[in-house]
């Protein structure tokens, strides 16, 4: 399953994935907050790798400095 995440300044938390927009900088490495408080920074197209969504789940898909935003896509399989 998939989800797009929107984040900005003036909603930079995801209450499903627990995740906080805390900055896009001027070259769009933009970092994130985990509920852990571990901090994450990549580029759009860039995987964030960590124990909470593994090497694949959480995919930067863009990112604008100017608006303070973000787009990521958070990927997930369910088992029965």
């Amino acid at each position: 399953m998939r989800r797009e995440i929107h984040l900005s300044a003036k909603q930079p938390l995801d209450a499903n994935s627990k995740i906080q927009l805390v900055t896009v900088a001027d070259d769009l490495t933009t970092t994130i907050r985990l509920s852990s408080g571990e901090m994450l920074s990549g580029k759009p197209s860039d995987y964030f790798r960590c124990d909470q969504f593994g090497n694949s789940g959480l995919q930067l898909l863009s990112a604008s400095h100017e608006t303070g935003s973000a787009i990521f896509q958070r990927m997930w399989s369910e088992t029965k």
